[in-house]
């Protein structure tokens, strides 16, 4: 029941997140037991912060009408799959519901050579990709050419939220240094780029496309930008 009434959460703030005019107290009202916080998140920044609003909605214009997504668990989950819009069955999955932060790029393999003729994208955070980024030796090695852009905020978003929300905003444990994933791509093999400007990030996703390689788009985005967290009080 609980992850049902997570879901409608989730939907309802997608309402909210697009620009309908909603007090946190309507969303909220009709899942009973169930709180959703969308704090530090606002309708102004959304449109102003750059690279996450772009990554959102860029996404879905790079990836070709038959492309598949695989958006991987944790805070940049959910600020992508509200977002995502299909044009055909089986071709859209999200792995929050399954406690697996980090399977996004490996299933995106999977995807890619189950599927190879169509483009495969996944989208991940930070940490889900350090959970699996050897996979980008094997993505190499056997030429399964996924494109893996990565919501980077230098952090655990998802805990942060979660810690802001419960604990009066004491943090512990979810900051960490500034990794550049692109770099690590290229060392790989993989075609990597970083990007920090909402017009950059089109063309880079384009180009990852189109190099027939891994590649791995590092987009950096607003630390204190987190999706709403939904719990049972």
């Amino acid at each position: 029941q609980l992850a049902n009434e997570h879901e409608r959460a989730v939907l309802e703030f997608g309402m909210y997140a697009r620009g309908d005019i909603a007090t946190l107290s309507q969303i909220a009202r009709p899942v009973t037991g169930v709180v959703t916080n969308v704090g530090p998140v606002h309708l102004e920044r959304l449109g102003s912060m750059g690279a996450i609003t772009a990554a959102k909605v860029e996404l879905v214009e790079a990836l070709p009408p038959d492309g598949i997504m695989i958006v991987d668990a944790g805070n940049a989950g959910k600020h992508m799959r509200i977002f995502m819009d299909t044009h055909q069955p089986d071709s859209f999955m999200y792995i929050s519901d399954w406690g697996s932060v980090g399977a996004g790029l490996p299933i995106a393999m999977g995807a890619k050579l189950a599927r190879p003729k169509q483009p495969v994208m996944a989208a991940v955070g930070d940490m889900g990709m350090m959970c699996n980024i050897g996979e980008l030796e094997t993505a190499v090695r056997e030429r399964i050419a996924v494109v893996c852009v990565v919501y980077n905020d230098r952090g655990l978003g998802n805990e942060r939220a979660f810690q802001k929300e419960l604990y009066g905003g004491r943090l512990f444990g979810v900051d960490y240094g500034d990794v550049d994933f692109a770099a690590l791509a290229r060392v790989f093999g993989a075609h990597g780029e970083r990007v920090s400007e909402a017009a950059a990030l089109l063309p880079a996703m384009k180009r990852a496309l189109a190099s027939g390689l891994p590649a791995v788009i590092d987009a950096v985005i607003d630390q204190n930008t987190l999706a709403p967290v939904v719990y049972r009080k």
